[in-house]
């Protein structure tokens, strides 16, 4: 069974991927909240989309230009 951004737990590794960008970046998770996956580097994503959220930016669970899924994820071929 595939592990889902819901399944993640600190140290998880999950991968970035940014509009535009055909390789992504690997990120451990370093903290988890109900609503925010935290990774190392300061990184916070949205819990259920996976969609950076940046304050700055103007991102966030609907609208990002960097979102997240996990490695078994990627593999299946899926994304929550």
């Amino acid at each position: 069974m595939a592990k889902k951004l819901s399944e993640l737990e600190p140290g998880d590794t999950v991968l970035r991927w940014l509009g535009g960008c055909s390789a992504p970046m690997p990120l451990v998770v370093k903290s988890i909240t109900d609503y925010r996956i935290i990774c190392a580097g300061g990184w916070e994503f949205d819990r259920v989309t996976g969609m950076e959220v940046d304050e700055k930016l103007g991102w966030g669970p609907a609208v990002s230009g960097s979102w997240i899924e996990t490695q078994d994820e990627r593999e299946a071929g899926f994304a929550e």
